[in-house]
């Protein structure tokens, strides 16, 4: 499996795995398509920072799979970008949901 951000942690290149799989399980998406919404709404994150396995990991793999599926992938980078702090960065994809 290739494509999906990096670099990363152990954790979260388990949990980006775990997630992909949801995405092809719950909607019958390639891996390719699933891969590359991943990639559009974490390319820009550190994703070898330890934050980012506490902001992943506060939810299982399909919430992020139905999030990454289902959200504005404009939406969701837009007000990633703008967001002062991880931790806004994780209020905004919340209220996204």
């Amino acid at each position: 499996m290739t494509g999906l951000p990096g670099p990363r942690s152990e954790f979260v290149d388990k949990y980006l795995r775990d997630t992909l799989f949801a995405m092809m399980d719950l909607f019958k998406i390639s891996e390719y398509e699933a891969t590359g919404r991943i990639s559009k709404v974490l390319g820009s994150w550190d994703l070898s920072d330890p934050q980012t396995e506490n902001i992943l990991g506060h939810e299982d793999a399909e919430y992020w799979a139905h999030l990454f599926l289902m959200c504005s992938v404009a939406v969701v980078t837009r007000r990633c970008r703008g967001a002062r702090s991880r931790r806004e960065r994780c209020r905004l994809l919340a209220r996204l949901w």
